[in-house]
């Protein structure tokens, strides 16, 4: 057994609710200066919105829409989110019934742009994942980003000339759902492409019919290995096991020491996999620490003492909690409380803002899958920031928001050079044109082979907690296995 206690669990929460843990894990309030209603019609479309929580199959009232049903404050943003299968849905507008599928387009410039209007043929494209109920309380800024990256591009020209339309659908973390959701896109929308397949839960579901179908998907949470196993998926992130060696190395050159601990939720297939990485397979020690602790704690528990104490005993000095926020949240004060305050190094998708602020989070290093977006002076973060400062001001800047942006641009890349019917053909043939091409810096370097799974980019970034805040300490700079 490794040095170090395990606290096991005393009881399993439903099924759901760890494979959303798994979401909350891996990935990293809505508003907008805009009203919802205001940006989509710039995007020359409507749309309703699924309110977090609110049942798949159904959307939020939205002015000048029908057969839409009541729910809490919908998402916010341009275009919509929408639950549910797939089903029949005209582009700009949401579908009664079944449908998930809500369409944002390109209108004139009403952001800022400066460039005409594009006038070519739409670039289609769909993002599928789960976007609602527990896990959506994470992914959903992925597809917002998207959703971002469209009404700012089209406000400047569009891709190519082509504006973008983005058709965004909810599976409810449901496999069945998120399979019809892809083929509807395919066969009924003519998608060219996904991006921004925020999917953890269900993207497997999808990847055969697509190699069958030869579209690709351009981006997305990159917390699964089936995305560096299949010719149709184009991670932005480095692969699932470099991703854990990303963390642990992070700790060992900006850390306080060597000495490496870690408290690690039970319910979650995540948490499990992230365990054997670190301490059965060794990456923490290969990455260059010194694993001396692991206790492995239950989402439910209101309090942390016997871990903290136990850590404290072992000298433990960078310490990774992994575990949704909440439950990060009471680690950090039950070991507060204890006088324990070690340096503590997160996944991208374990820190939120509030976090930043607890006093134990002084000093906290966080490893992130796509650009730290406190960085001034580069081109593609500054374009960033503006789209959300113009699109959705009051929200907060997140993981996934830059993970969802650097899959937008990626997509933009690969499209830059499409003909006048874009295809899937060609978005393909522009993805295997890559190679080791870091998107401006908003990427690690990436590469695609012709029919290929994607080799591993092996590489991630650092932000830092300053003064109450995630900041940007190191700038760019890469952290590669």
């Amino acid at each position: 057994m490794r040095p170090g206690a395990r606290v096991r669990r005393s009881r399993r929460r439903p099924a759901l609710v760890a494979l959303a843990m798994t979401a909350m894990l891996l990935c990293a309030a809505c508003g907008t200066r805009m009203s919802h209603q205001a940006v989509v019609a710039a995007n020359g479309g409507a749309g309703g919105s699924t309110a977090l929580g609110q049942r798949p199959g159904t959307t939020t009232g939205v002015p000048g829409e029908t057969g839409t049903t009541g729910g809490t404050a919908p998402l916010s943003g341009p275009g919509a989110v929408s639950g549910g299968s797939a089903g029949s849905a005209t582009a700009g507008s949401v579908a009664s019934g079944a449908s998930g599928t809500t369409a944002t387009t390109g209108g004139t410039a009403s952001g800022g742009g400066s460039a005409a209007a594009p006038t070519g043929a739409p670039l289609l494209i769909g993002s599928v994942g789960n976007y609602s109920g527990i896990a959506g309380a994470s992914e959903k800024d992925g597809p917002k980003a998207l959703q971002i990256w469209a009404a700012w591009v089209n406000d400047h020209g569009g891709v190519a000339g082509h504006p973008v339309k983005v058709y965004v659908v909810d599976d409810g973390m449901d496999p069945q759902r998120y399979q019809a959701a892809v083929k509807d896109l395919v066969e009924n929308k003519h998608v060219i492409a996904f991006v921004d397949n925020f999917a953890p839960f269900t993207i497997q579901a999808g990847v055969k019919y697509l190699e069958q179908k030869h579209v690709p998907v351009i981006g997305g949470d990159c917390a699964e290995y089936i995305w560096n196993q299949s010719s149709m998926l184009f991670p932005q992130c480095p692969s699932y096991v470099s991703g854990m060696w990303d963390i642990a190395h992070t700790a060992a050159v900006y850390g306080v020491g060597k000495r490496f601990g870690a408290i690690i939720c039970s319910e979650a297939a995540a948490c499990t996999s992230t365990k054997h990485e670190w301490f059965d397979h060794g990456i923490a020690k290969a990455a260059g620490l010194d694993p001396v602790f692991e206790a492995d704690v239950s989402i439910g528990q209101p309090d942390f003492t016997a871990e903290c104490l136990q850590a404290q005993r072992k000298n433990v000095q960078i310490m990774s909690i992994v575990a949704d926020v909440g439950t990060v949240g009471r680690v950090v004060n039950s070991c507060d409380r204890q006088g324990f305050h070690p340096q503590y190094i997160q996944a991208s998708g374990t820190m939120d803002a509030n976090l930043a602020k607890l006093p134990g989070m002084a000093n906290a290093l966080v490893s992130l899958n796509d650009f730290p977006w406190t960085v001034s002076g580069n081109k593609g973060v500054n374009e960033f920031l503006s789209a959300y400062k113009t699109y959705a001001p009051d929200q907060p800047l997140t993981p996934n928001a830059s993970q969802g942006w650097a899959s937008a641009i990626l997509f933009q890349q690969a499209a830059a050079h499409v003909s006048a019917s874009p295809t899937s053909a060609q978005i393909l043939a522009g993805l295997w044109s890559l190679h080791n091409d870091s998107l401006g810096g908003l990427a690690p370097p990436l590469t695609f082979a012709r029919s290929k799974p994607a080799p591993d980019s092996r590489c991630a970034f650092v932000m830092k907690v300053q003064n109450g805040v995630m900041q940007s300490p190191y700038g760019l700079k890469n952290i590669c296995r």
